[in-house]
């Protein structure tokens, strides 16, 4: 099943995640999760995906995809561009 995560991650993300909850392996969900590690933004818009990447817990492997995230929520709205 491993062997075919890379090629169903990059015909669509959505099927790669969808392999976790079919094929419930550690195998797997590692595999997916380095994926999504690694290639965040390929899937941005499958809600799964956050289960997969953080699970119950924030895991401390997650950092780097974060930082966007913390420099969105420290921007100031309220500040006048002109």
């Amino acid at each position: 099943m491993c062997r075919l995560l890379p090629v169903a991650w990059e015909e669509n993300p959505a099927i790669a995640i969808y392999f976790v909850s079919r094929f419930s392996s550690q195998r797997v969900i590692d595999s997916v999760r380095w994926f999504l590690l690694n290639q965040t933004e390929l899937a941005i818009h499958e809600p799964d995906a956050i289960q997969v990447l953080l699970g119950s817990a924030l895991p401390h492997d997650v950092s780097s995809q974060l930082k966007v995230g913390s420099l969105i929520m420290t921007f100031d709205f309220n500040t006048d561009i002109r």
